[in-house]
């Protein structure tokens, strides 16, 4: 399946100087194409007097002429006629590529700033989304691996929560960096969407990070993690935030509880005492487990968090 449009150029961008060949450009021209040229994205160049030299050659040279001979197009090499590469007129065509129209374009059909502000060199600084997060981009390697990205982006957010969209051949020492440093990193390929109809649109839902779940009950070894720590529970405490926990926030009755808890009917004043244990022991994980278990009178208990900030496994 052919690249889409928006895919390749992205990906030609990753080039500190990038450019679309003819050779790779021909299965998208059309409409779509004359748009980018339109709009400046691509940039036609004169064509191509020159040509890669062969993967082994020791010719010295540092690229092939081209020729045209006997009415076609031959990148010949010096040494080996046989290794002359046969061109087409397509092939020597070369578009240059503007990476600053380009997150024009991404960020217009993004709902972001019209005009991105490029805060460093291949830099962006796209907007706001989702109140408070602050989207940045950078397209190149080149560009992603410049002294002070890090400090910039940072700077340029003043405290907001980020999102840093960067080229897929980034070394991954750098995303580890950035990772450490807090800052949410997405690759701008995998952010893209597909809508054919919205041209180098973002998923929005890519550029803020999943929300990592406030209470994880891991029922094989007995754990609990709350805001992050992990503590363990007595097991009676861990069978009834096992049970209010699959409730995933739904009010648990009294009598429901009761028959999880004990084979024989149990008084009111018996759930109430394993209650708070349970709070007095989730209080020892984090202060805030204090206030995890709400009453609701005469009728039951519930966890005070939705059931997407629960996981359970």
């Amino acid at each position: 399946m052919t690249e889409t449009l928006p895919r390749l150029l992205l990906r030609q961008s990753e080039a500190e100087h990038p450019v679309l060949w003819g050779r790779a450009a021909v299965a998208h021209f059309g409409r779509e194409f004359d748009r980018m040229l339109a709009q400046r994205v691509l940039v036609e160049e004169a064509p191509a007097e020159t040509w890669g030299l062969c993967s082994d050659c020791e010719c010295g040279l540092d690229a092939r002429p081209i020729r045209r001979i006997n009415g076609g197009l031959v990148a010949v090499c010096p040494l080996d006629h046989q290794a002359d590469a046969h061109l087409t007129d397509t092939d020597i065509r070369s578009f240059r590529i503007d990476p600053a129209v380009l997150v024009r374009l991404i960020a217009s059909a993004s709902g972001l700033d019209p005009i991105p502000e490029e805060i460093l060199p291949g830099l962006w600084r796209l907007g706001t989304i989702a109140g408070s997060q602050v989207v940045f981009v950078v397209l190149s390697v080149a560009a992603s691996v410049q002294p002070g990205l890090t400090g910039m982006v940072t700077k340029s957010a003043r405290g907001a929560a980020l999102t840093l969209l960067v080229p897929t051949r980034m070394p991954e020492a750098t995303r580890r960096h950035l990772d450490d440093a807090g800052i949410h990193v997405v690759a701008v390929l995998e952010a893209l969407g597909e809508d054919s109809s919205a041209l180098f649109a973002l998923r929005q839902s890519m550029l803020v990070p999943a929300l990592a779940p406030k209470l994880r009950l891991d029922r094989t070894r007995l754990l609990v993690s709350l805001f992050g720590a992990t503590g363990t529970l007595s097991p009676r405490s861990f069978k009834l935030l096992g049970v209010l926990a699959e409730a995933g926030g739904v009010v648990v009755e009294r009598r429901n509880i009761e028959a999880c808890l004990w084979t024989q009917p149990a008084d009111k004043a018996a759930v109430a005492d394993v209650v708070r244990d349970l709070r007095e022991e989730l209080a020892a994980i984090d202060p805030r487990g204090k206030d995890l278990i709400e009453t609701k009178t005469a009728k039951g208990y519930r966890v005070a968090l939705d059931a997407s900030e629960i996981a359970l496994s």
